[in-house]
C-alpha cells in the first residue's frame, strides 16, 4: 500500500476524487463512516502519542493500523509504521 500511495502525484486529490465516487455509488456517506464496521481491534499497544494495533476483519484477515494523538484527538493514519 506505501508503494501505491507513493505513486500518487497529488494524494489529496485522489482522495477526494475517491470520496467523490464512493459516495455516488453507495449513496452517500463518507468512506471514514465506513472504516472499522464489523471488525475487532486487537493486540493494541499505546506509546505516548503513538499507538498500534491490529484490525480483524469479519473474514479473520487482519491489517496494522497505526493512530497518533494530537491536540487530545487520536487519529488513524493512512499506513501504519513499523511497531518501535
Amino acid at each position: 500500500m506505501k508503494r501505491g500511495l507513493a505513486a500518487l502525484s497529488n494524494l489529496p486529490a485522489f482522495l477526494a476524487a475517491l470520496e467523490g465516487y464512493s459516495r455516488r455509488v453507495s449513496g452517500g456517506g463518507s468512506i471514514s463512516m465506513r472504516l472499522f464496521q464489523n471488525e475487532t481491534l486487537t493486540d493494541l499497544q499505546v506509546q505516548g502519542s503513538h499507538a498500534w494495533g491490529t484490525r480483524v476483519l469479519g473474514s479473520g484477515s487482519g491489517d496494522d493500523v497505526e493512530f497518533v494523538q494530537r491536540n487530545g484527538q487520536w487519529y488513524v493514519k493512512l499506513t501504519a509504521s513499523p511497531r518501535a
